[in-house]
């Protein structure tokens, strides 16, 4: 029976747990509350892209943020080689998630679409009354 999971997404998967717990209790001068959303693991093993999001939406914290875990990085790798049980821990990149702002707009673009679908529908509505829609009995 085959795997559910790859290697690459395992090592993910336990990435992702690790450095949410090691960034909580290591890192303390960060901006922002943030969260790891997701950790991509190339094939080799050798680089994990980790992807941070925030609530945040300045830009200049977001970047600051982003920094100050790049900084860390190095420090991040150290600690979880001492938690995990694997040959070499992958190299650290952390980027911004910016899936949850996107989904946000995503969100609010189909709502406006929606009540501007509504107010041409009312629109329509009021200048089809009267124009052939009445139907009476002798017409049928």
């Amino acid at each position: 029976m085959p795997r559910e999971f790859n290697r690459t997404q395992r090592l993910g998967a336990q990435l992702k747990r690790d450095l949410s717990e090691l960034i909580r209790t290591e890192i303390r001068d960060l901006p922002s509350i943030l969260t790891v959303s997701e950790v991509r693991v190339t094939k080799d093993l050798s680089q994990a892209r980790v992807f941070i999001s925030m609530l945040e939406e300045d830009k200049d914290r977001v970047k600051t943020c982003i920094a100050t875990l790049n900084d860390f990085a190095a420090l991040l790798r150290w600690r979880l080689g001492r938690r995990m049980r694997i040959r070499a821990v992958p190299g650290l990149s952390f980027v911004h998630d910016n899936s949850y702002s996107r989904g946000v707009e995503l969100t609010n673009l189909i709502e406006r679409a929606v009540a501007e679908d509504q107010v041409h529908a009312c629109d329509r509505g009021e200048d089809d009354a009267g124009h052939g829609d009445d139907t009476t009995a002798e017409d049928a």
